[in-house]
């Protein structure tokens, strides 16, 4: 397993840059309302991956043995879907573009069907790679799509198609993305046949799919409520603000649960599991949370430098969603513990406030501006930690307790670290500071709150315990 988190954190790291790269350049290149228009197009038809998918991607990688006539049958499945999902946002891409307003956007609209094909096309490839363990060959094929969608994507902004350019963009990572995991795993999907029964991953998929089709409305009628009601740019912005935020996340947490769940799951009924998923937990959020606390920080710089000063909107709203991140990174552990355990049931009712509360103050907030918006995703996400470390506690046999402890530790520091912009700010209200020195005391008291946080033996014991895993790592890389 460290062998596949080295090579897969390897793999992100690369995809990390080129995903920042691309943040940097297109924002220079188009104008906030393309990427507004195509948010607001992506937020309304992106439900058609989550039913693309149906969770039969997690329910094989969860199962200990998957036949090949049963990988057949799950592949055409999904291969079905994704026809039906594409012709599906085909018919309705005129009533989207009249719920915006926007008669031009059909054909965005119609464009973009075409990757619910190709992803729906792609799953089952991925999940065999996963399976096998190759997160080698899984990490270079998800690195070369990305570079060659934004060769493509930085082509077509300059040569002015403006929203154009990031529809192909999504459309060419898919199509190459495929191509590539159906090349990879050398692997030829035979026709469905009679017997093969899936009905054991219907159940497991059933409550996945219900679980992230909440999940899904909840992060995305934020940008249909602000394209609705703000505008295409003030779309634009929020987008960009909350992909920006996403990359530590999604770049670590989502790939890592492909290494994690096939390891976890075989170790559910064993007395080495209460302590793999402490240590994962420890190592996980000692990485995530400090990078999510720097973010927050150094909004206005990471704002100016990766999106522009056309981007000034951005910051306040970076800063709030990295606070919220901070719970969203420690709640991943509950989220492999009930995968790994298929409590599939106990995971959607854990989320479940939260994601309400997420979907009740947007709508409620939205007019007020996109910072609070931003903050109703926050409050959402520090409800679902909750919720998900009392589920854990009452329907889980790892040892929630130690899971919490860690938690707090880090909640201490990311709120006293989050208190230093506005503490320095306030203290130097007779005499104004230039945001170059707010920034440099601002990062210099986290660095002293770090500091003495490590001298405390609580923290001084996470550390130990992650750089004793460190050599094994590296060996076994």
């Amino acid at each position: 397993m460290k062998g596949g988190i080295g090579a897969t954190l390897a793999g992100q790291i690369l995809r990390f840059g080129t995903q920042i790269l691309s943040l940097a350049i297109l924002s220079r290149i188009l104008e906030p309302a393309d990427f507004g228009a195509v948010a607001m197009v992506s937020s309304v038809i992106g439900v058609a991956a989550v039913l693309s998918d149906f969770g039969l991607s997690m329910a094989a990688i969860q199962r200990r043995s998957l036949s090949d006539h049963e990988s057949s049958t799950l592949f055409w499945i999904n291969t079905a879907i994704g026809i039906f999902v594409c012709g599906c946002i085909n018919v309705a891409a005129g009533p989207v573009a009249d719920f915006y307003g926007s008669p031009s956007l059909q054909e965005v609209i119609s464009l973009l069907s075409l990757v619910f094909l190709f992803n729906g096309m792609s799953v089952q490839f991925r999940v065999l790679l996963t399976r096998r363990l190759r997160f080698g060959t899984l990490a270079l094929v998800e690195i070369l799509p990305q570079i060659l969608g934004l060769v493509i994507a930085v082509v077509l902004a300059l040569s002015g198609l403006g929203v154009y350019a990031l529809a192909w963009q999504q459309v060419a990572v898919a199509l190459v993305g495929a191509v590539g995991l159906a090349a990879a795993s050398r692997w030829v999907p035979s026709w469905p046949r009679r017997g093969v029964s899936i009905r054991a991953f219907l159940g497991f998929s059933a409550a996945t799919t219900l679980t992230q089709l909440v999940n899904y409305l909840s992060v995305n009628l934020q940008t249909i409520s602000v394209g609705r009601v703000l505008g295409a740019s003030m779309a634009g912005v929020y987008n960009r603000s909350f992909q920006l935020f996403m990359l530590p996340l999604s770049q670590i947490a989502a790939p890592m649960t492909r290494v994690l769940l096939p390891h976890l799951s075989r170790q559910v009924s064993t007395e080495n599991y209460g302590r793999s998923v402490t240590r994962l937990h420890v190592a996980f959020s000692y990485v995530l949370v400090p990078v999510l606390v720097l973010l927050g920080i150094n909004a206005a710089l990471v704002s100016d430098v990766v999106l522009g000063s056309q981007w000034s909107d951005a910051e306040s709203v970076i800063r709030i969603l990295a606070f919220g991140g901070v719970f969203q990174a420690l709640g991943y552990v509950y989220y492999w513990i009930f995968l790994s355990e298929a409590k599939m049931g106990s995971l959607l009712l854990a989320e479940l406030p939260g994601r309400v509360a997420m979907i009740f103050l947007t709508v409620v907030l939205c007019s007020s501006g996109v910072e609070y918006v931003a903050f109703s995703y926050a409050i959402g996400c520090i409800l679902i930690w909750l919720a998900s470390t009392f589920m854990a506690k009452q329907r889980s046999s790892a040892d929630t307790l130690s899971v919490l402890f860690v938690s707090m530790r880090l909640i201490i520091v990311t709120l006293l670290s989050f208190m230093v912009p506005g503490a320095v700010t306030v203290f130097s209200l007779d005499d104004p500071l230039s945001e170059v020195a707010v920034l440099l005391i601002s990062n210099g008291l986290l660095l002293a709150i770090c500091t003495v946080s490590a001298c405390l033996p609580c923290y001084r014991r996470d550390i130990r315990s992650i750089l004793a895993e460190l050599p094994a790592s590296m060996k076994s890389r």
